[in-house]
């Protein structure tokens, strides 16, 4: 079985003359664990695919599987929980890291956590042991306002992989 699978998925934005095509039938199948790249040039499509794949942006046509489960055919399939199925399945980091900036680095990765239903003494453990795997142990206490960019995008990771559970590779 194959974590994502992507068939004939289109994405057009507009209509009529206005209309523009930024996915056009792309297929893809990532296997559990699996390391793909997404390369183009700019205003290729890259981003658009990701967020589609991610939930975020509904296709215009075609079909995303997430780890067996069609979420998109011909746009959303209704009765699937998008919002679920992101807390659950996937993890996104954006280029910006998008942290919230009146959390600490270990608060901003509890709450994803808390989110799902995790006790906030094991959200914070779970926090903890992210970011100290990141190397951001020291800096479990800092808002993002001071933190490098590097270090800013390690938090956005360890959020990503907040809800992976351990005997999970690759998911």
């Amino acid at each position: 079985m194959y974590a994502i699978e992507v068939d004939n998925l289109t994405k057009i934005y507009g209509k009529g003359e206005t209309a523009v095509t930024a996915i056009a039938e792309a297929a893809l199948q990532v296997k559990p664990g699996e390391l793909v790249a997404i390369l183009g040039p700019s205003g290729s499509g890259k981003t658009t695919l990701l967020t589609s794949i991610g939930l975020i942006n509904k296709p215009t046509h075609g079909t995303v599987v997430i780890d067996g489960t069609a979420v998109a055919d011909e746009g959303w399939k209704s009765g699937i929980d998008l919002k679920r199925m992101r807390q659950e399945k996937l993890g996104f980091i954006f280029q910006a890291h998008n942290l919230i900036p009146f959390l600490t680095a270990q608060e901003n990765v509890m709450i994803a956590l808390e989110i799902n239903n995790m006790t906030k003494s094991e959200a914070k453990s779970r926090a903890t042991e992210l970011l100290t795997s990141l190397n951001l142990g020291h800096r479990l206490g800092n808002y993002p306002s001071a933190l490098s960019g590097g270090e800013a995008q390690r938090v956005a990771i360890a959020r990503a992989l907040a809800n992976q559970t351990q005997g999970d590779p690759g998911r």
